[in-house]
């Protein structure tokens, strides 16, 4: 279901889910951009996690610019941590 956004794909397959990969994009190409630069509804997301009482495992596929220096990777990969913690508070 290509155009449905991931909190109504949630809600329609809750007994099936187990373990999460997500991320965002512009809605048209696999970006794996940050949870909240792109197409991607997260406010709903996480709702519907909280109302289905999902319990299991999400990871976040990012892909941070290559020509970042070290220390940038360092400071994008707190960035993806406060996310990653914001994303889980709201879905419990």
């Amino acid at each position: 279901v290509r155009d449905t956004q991931p909190g109504a794909a949630v809600r329609m397959g809750a007994k099936y889910l187990k373990v999460l990969h997500v991320h965002d994009s512009d809605g048209q190409r696999d970006r794996h951009w940050y949870p909240g630069t792109g197409a991607v509804d997260w406010d709903d997301f996480t709702a519907a996690l909280k109302e289905v009482g999902y319990a299991g495992g999400m990871s976040l596929e990012t892909r941070p610019d290559a020509d970042l220096t070290e220390d940038q990777h360092r400071l994008e990969d707190q960035k993806l941590a406060v996310i990653a913690r914001k994303l889980a508070d709201q879905a419990e």
